[in-house]
């Protein structure tokens, strides 16, 4: 059995390398037993969360707390918690059994409670018939769950994952990113994962926190960062989004008229999670999904709609992307699955119009 999962509370963490703040008064909790994950680009400063957390950084201000138990000036091998590397750092000399038994061994744990710990871990990651094999005779993917077993046979509340399918091709990773969420389950134990992939992140996990430049700039579940982020960044770097930028030129009780430069046409948006003036300058962002092309100049009740040209038509296996031009300096991608692109019918040079429900777009104020 493992030990039991572990919550985690983060206050105000600060770190700076040399000129450089990495980490910028990063506060969070994740929750026990729960899949959570930094997301994040490049220097966004995930990484050096996650090493605080593992004891191999030291904070320069701020408290990091597993099961209200502070971690300060508890050394890595002392704290509860246990980290999978992304190069997967097995040993290749030694058997699947023997890489996930290092660590009990030199705990001095005895020999039968370290088989049973290693059948167990095997059995959680379904290896079991591949005890004997060496590393380089494994696939990326059984790598991969050789290197969590190692870990999680060390009985962690936490176990903290840097880039874990890093390594992997892209069908691969795509199958790891359920067995991995799996896995946690069937551990019953706190993950917390540094990735920079968004897929990755929106699949396997149960929240996640998107950082930047040093900071963490929204926490939710993955479909709340969809369907509803709090900045440009997150709808930018959490999938495909346009953008469209204006002015509100009038108000009409819970709607607000918007006029962008270049365009002919007004849009209106939604005033329920905004609060604007007449004047004040706004981004409308929309996800490719959402959008529909049509030739017809009528629409559907309440739509909303600009008028545009097919500029190019890119095949992507599933769907089909239109890029429309709107206006100038505007180009939106529609995205239109396979089974209903025969029946829109548009190739490239065609006028169209796009058209959206009101309550499908995110508004944020400049």
């Amino acid at each position: 059995m493992l030990e039991q999962p572990a919550s985690i509370d983060i206050v105000s963490l600060v770190k700076r390398h040399g000129a450089t703040l990495a980490v910028d008064h990063v506060s969070l909790a994740v929750k026990r037993g729960e899949f959570f994950s930094l997301l994040g680009p490049s220097g966004a400063g995930k990484t050096s969360v996650l090493r605080m957390i593992a004891g191999f950084e030291i904070p320069d201000e701020g408290t990091i707390r597993i099961d209200g138990r502070s971690m300060e000036a508890v050394p890595p091998n002392r704290r509860p918690v246990n980290l999978v590397f992304q190069s997967y750092a097995l040993f290749p000399h030694l058997t699947v059994a023997e890489n996930v038994g290092f660590g009990p061994k030199m705990q001095g744990v005895s020999r039968l409670e370290i088989a049973s710990r290693i059948r167990a871990a095997l059995d959680m990651v379904k290896l079991s018939s591949k005890e004997e094999r060496l590393p380089f005779q494994l696939s990326g993917g059984e790598q991969q769950r050789v290197a969590l077993a190692r870990a999680l046979v060390n009985r962690p509340a936490v176990l903290l994952l840097d880039e874990p399918l890093s390594a992997l091709d892209q069908q691969l990773r795509q199958e790891m990113q359920v067995e991995l969420k799996s896995i946690q389950e069937r551990a019953a134990c706190t993950f917390v994962c540094v990735t920079h992939h968004q897929e990755e992140a929106l699949t396997m996990s149960d929240r996640v926190a998107v950082m930047h430049q040093g900071r963490v700039l929204q926490i939710g579940r993955p479909q709340d960062l969809y369907e509803t982020p709090a900045s440009a960044f997150v709808a930018r770097f959490i999938g495909v989004s346009n953008e469209l930028r204006g002015v509100v030129h009038r108000i009409q009780g819970e709607r607000a008229v918007i006029r962008s430069p270049g365009l002919t046409g007004e849009i209106q948006i939604n005033l329920s999670n905004i609060h604007v003036r007449e004047g004040s300058a706004v981004t409308v962002m929309l996800r490719p999904e959402r959008l529909r092309l049509s030739g017809e100049t009528s629409g559907r009740n309440g739509e909303q709609s600009l008028d545009g040209s097919i500029e190019k038509v890119l095949y992507s296996g599933s769907d089909r992307r239109y890029l429309v031009r709107l206006g100038e300096g505007v180009v939106w991608n529609v995205r239109v699955p396979n089974d209903e692109s025969g029946r829109v019918g548009l190739v490239q040079g065609d006028a169209v119009h796009v058209r959206w429900q009101t309550s499908d777009a995110v508004v944020l104020e400049e």
